[in-house]
């Protein structure tokens, strides 16, 4: 089996057309050699979006990443799954999810996983002009 602990899972809710994502915590073998997995959930839906402004050198590249669904949050508060090693508290990059952009202010690292970065920015709604909006 290839299955880590620390690894990012994906899963499909029954009856959903959206997905979630989860981290393999435990890996189990009961009596009949049977392999159990153990998964934090972290979300039972995911986002996926294009992170613009991440690496400082070429504003226009595009970085994919997965948003987590926090509808019940209203902190402003947002968790992503990035690629391992792109976060940087240094630095604010936009997105854009349905019609309206949004400044990613940096709040730190979450978790470091053997191929993500688990981070928490604060959504600011941005408009087109480059001022903020509210």
């Amino acid at each position: 089996s290839n299955v880590k602990i620390g690894m990012l899972v994906g899963f499909q809710p029954e009856r959903a057309m959206h997905w979630g994502v989860g981290i393999v915590r435990r890996l189990t073998l009961d009596g009949k050699n049977k392999l159990h997995v153990g998964v934090r959930i972290l979300s039972n839906k995911v986002f996926s979006v294009v992170l613009h402004g991440l690496d400082g050198m070429n504003a226009d590249a595009g970085y994919s990443a997965l948003l987590l669904d926090s509808s019940g949050d209203d902190s402003g508060e947002s968790l992503m799954l990035m690629k391992t090693d792109t976060f940087s508290i240094n630095r604010s990059p936009t997105m854009t999810l349905g019609d309206a952009n949004y400044l990613l202010l940096p709040l730190g690292l979450k978790e470091k996983g053997l191929d993500f970065d688990l981070v928490r920015y604060r959504k600011m709604v941005h408009d087109n002009s480059g001022e903020e909006a509210q």
